[in-house]
């Protein structure tokens, strides 16, 4: 046998946890994988709302300019919507490949609902405190 066949012989058993995780995410039906992508995005979306609206009403803050930080936050879930649709959903007819970024994209996605989940039960927590 050579070291190339060795090789492919082994590669399944190298995957480990995110061959598997991966293979389980890309065998869902199309449409829980869109919602995924758009459960994910507009994590990002709400992740970001502080951030940048902290940042952008000490430092940039005019009336004129008052929607860009809806449009970069935006930006930000738009971005993560069309990288998870090409990691995860794919195009019409194609399931796309099994590869280390759509598990690290999906470990991602699901890390910032987590946070996003915290951050609503800490935010209901301390309204709940001080009233």
């Amino acid at each position: 046998m050579s070291k190339r066949e060795q090789r492919r012989e082994q590669a399944p058993a190298a995957q480990g946890l995110a061959g598997r995780l991966t293979e389980r995410v890309l065998n869902l039906p199309r449409l829980a994988r869109i919602v995924l992508v758009c459960l994910f995005a507009m994590a990002v979306t709400v992740l970001l709302i502080p951030l940048v609206d902290g940042i952008y009403l000490r430092s940039f803050y005019s009336p004129e300019t008052a929607v860009l930080p809806s449009l970069i936050e935006a930006a930000f879930g738009l971005g993560m919507f069309v990288l998870g649709w090409v990691l995860l959903v794919g195009f019409a007819g194609q399931r796309p490949p099994a590869r280390l970024p759509v598990a690290l994209y999906f470990l991602a996605g699901c890390a910032l609902v987590l946070v996003v989940i915290l951050q609503l039960i800490s935010g209901v927590l301390s309204v709940s405190a001080t009233g």
